[in-house]
């Protein structure tokens, strides 16, 4: 389906198929849902909704539910929330992953089980040299972490990409890759330089 012309400062982008929206009225945002989740969007400038068969635009009630994608587009006033918008999109179908590993002896991740009143709830815990082990956060559903089975590889799934960043930018903290053999918590397929140790 052609995206018709709208006017030059309008940036048209067809309602993806398999998403839920809703809009609202009284301000710039929208809640997009997808088979990961929900993420909502602030966009900088009003946007507007408009039927393609009827070529007309279409007023948007307060907390109103579009579920017919293929008939709807969304019409921005700025590129920028045009992109972010299809970003969103793109995150609650696709989401998003980050791999680390962790190098050095001893270093590990492992699981341990709750001990409040929900025994199956699990927490992810690391060890990287310190004397005690660092958690991961295990309040929040947007993410989720798998732990290689020797336990040296850790991979983050998300769909908030800038909440996934925050955390590895965490995990990193822990321990950052010391410069002459770079042990440590590693970003995945990155090369890291190190530095010749003093000769004796």
């Amino acid at each position: 389906m052609a995206i018709p012309q709208l006017g030059i400062h309008s940036f048209p982008l067809i309602l993806p198929k398999n998403l839920v929206f809703h809009f609202f009225d009284s301000s710039n945002t929208v809640i997009v849902t997808g088979q990961l989740g929900s993420l909502c969007m602030e966009a900088s400038q009003p946007f507007k909704l408009y039927h393609y068969e009827a070529q007309e635009d279409i007023p948007i009630e307060t907390n109103e539910t579009v579920d017919i994608p293929e008939t709807h587009i969304v019409v921005w006033s700025c590129a920028q929330d045009q992109k972010l918008f299809d970003k969103v999109c793109d995150s609650v179908q696709y989401g998003h992953s980050l791999e680390f590993t962790l190098v050095g002896t001893g270093y590990k991740a492992t699981v341990r089980n709750s001990e409040d009143t929900n025994p199956e709830k699990m927490f992810p815990e690391i060890m990287v040299g310190h004397s005690h082990p660092w958690s991961f956060p295990s309040d929040d559903t947007t993410w989720s972490m798998d732990i290689g089975d020797v336990g040296t590889l850790i991979s983050l799934y998300g769909i908030d990409s800038e909440e996934l960043g925050a955390l590895g930018a965490n995990l990193l903290e822990t321990r950052k890759p010391d410069p002459y053999k770079a042990k440590g918590v590693r970003v995945s397929n990155h090369k890291y330089s190190v530095r010749e140790g003093k000769k004796k």
